[in-house]
């Protein structure tokens, strides 16, 4: 067993969701691949969200429904959902990316993924405490 396999293997015990590094027989690195539908999808939901932030920042009224009620942001709250939507469009986008890209890095489009969903996800929570603490029910 070589260095790289020694490392993939240290690397998937730690976090069960980070990419394995693919090897033919001859050891060649093989790329990751994602389907078409998916690549679609991710594209599509992203430009979706994108364009559905603008239009809620640009009207000062962000609508985000939950399974009880609909929330109403507005103003910085509102600014602040919307960087947490664009944060997930550069994850959905980075799928996509690395789809084409050819390299053996597919754990650096990891780690970048994980650090931006958790930055969007901080956001939206910022958004969400911001929000309450202006808006008296």
């Amino acid at each position: 067993m070589d260095d790289s396999q020694r490392a993939s293997e240290l690397q998937s015990e730690v976090d069960l969701d980070a990419p394995v590094r693919q090897v033919d027989g001859e050891g060649n690195y093989i790329p990751n691949s994602i389907s078409i539908g998916n690549r679609l999808l991710h594209i599509i939901l992203s430009i979706s969200l994108l364009f559905y932030g603008a239009y809620g920042v640009y009207t000062d009224d962000l609508y985000i429904p939950s399974r009880r009620d609909i929330f109403h942001f507005s103003g910085l709250a509102a600014w602040l959902v919307y960087a947490g939507m664009i944060c997930l469009c550069a994850y959905l986008l980075s799928v996509v990316i690395d789809h084409y890209d050819k390299r053996d890095n597919e754990h650096q489009y990891y780690k970048f993924g994980k650090r931006i969903r958790l930055t969007g996800f901080i956001l939206f929570l910022i958004a969400i405490a911001f929000h309450f603490s202006f808006n008296v029910w």
